[in-house]
């Protein structure tokens, strides 16, 4: 069972600890700073700037109203930012990241993490591990990092960069309502723009008259790394 800690206010509460046990804190207004501490915790920052601490177990993070840090900690957590400009960690675990509505960060770190920016302009990292990367509506930033990581685009994703493209093992994934058939189309559809200063390529790709994405990759794209879904 799990235990509710009696001392969240309406104010700016310093820090508030959870046990070891399986706590749901629930922050109310203010700007606030929840430990999770061990256990499956579900920690809701309310309204306000907060910052949420899950550390170890599989936590549930809430960020509410305002400009919230959530850091997930040892786990496979789930973190969601909620309106407002957030930044989300996910640290070490299986993790789903999901930023809501404004311009937010997201760093899924180690483990093989799910990240969905949301609306805003967001910026998507996925770390170590095989991650899954969908920037949502809004001109995105989306960085797979080591592993072999999913870009994913659907209708009105805006106009995006994919950075550090590994031709070997990422892929893009692109809903077929755009009009798109097979993975051939898509690579036709492809405008190799140049090379950057350090040897690499980027491309353009136009989906639809609004929905765009520039990819920087090290190796000449192939139709292996795109698939319609």
């Amino acid at each position: 069972q799990g235990f509710t800690p009696p001392i969240a206010t309406e104010g700016d509460d310093v820090t508030i600890f959870g046990t070891d046990l399986g706590d749901v804190i629930n922050a109310l207004g203010g700007n606030d700073k929840i430990q999770g501490e061990g256990g499956n915790d579900t920690l809701n920052g309310g309204i306000g700037d907060d910052s949420l601490f899950g550390q170890s177990g599989n936590d549930s993070l809430l960020g509410g109203d305002g400009n919230d840090t959530l850091y997930g900690g040892v786990g496979d957590d789930f973190l969601f930012g909620q309106s407002g400009n957030d930044s989300l960690q996910g640290g070490n675990g299986n993790d789903t990241l999901s930023g809501g509505v404004g311009n937010d960060l997201l760093f899924g770190q180690n483990g093989n993490d799910s990240l969905l920016g949301g609306d805003g302009n967001d910026q998507l990292q996925g770390g170590n591990g095989n991650d899954t990367l969908n920037g949502g509506i809004g001109d995105d930033l989306l960085v797979g990092q080591s592993g072999s990581d999913q870009f994913i685009f659907d209708l009105n994703s805006g106009n995006d960069i994919v950075n550090g493209f590994a031709v070997a093992e990422d892929i893009i994934k692109v809903s077929a309502n755009f009009g798109f058939s097979n993975s051939n189309q898509l690579l036709g559809a492809i405008t190799l723009s140049g090379s950057t200063t350090t040897g690499g390529l980027f491309s353009d790709l136009a989906l639809s008259p609004s929905d765009t994405i520039r990819i920087f990759h090290d190796l000449p794209l192939v139709a292996a790394n795109f698939t319609v879904v």
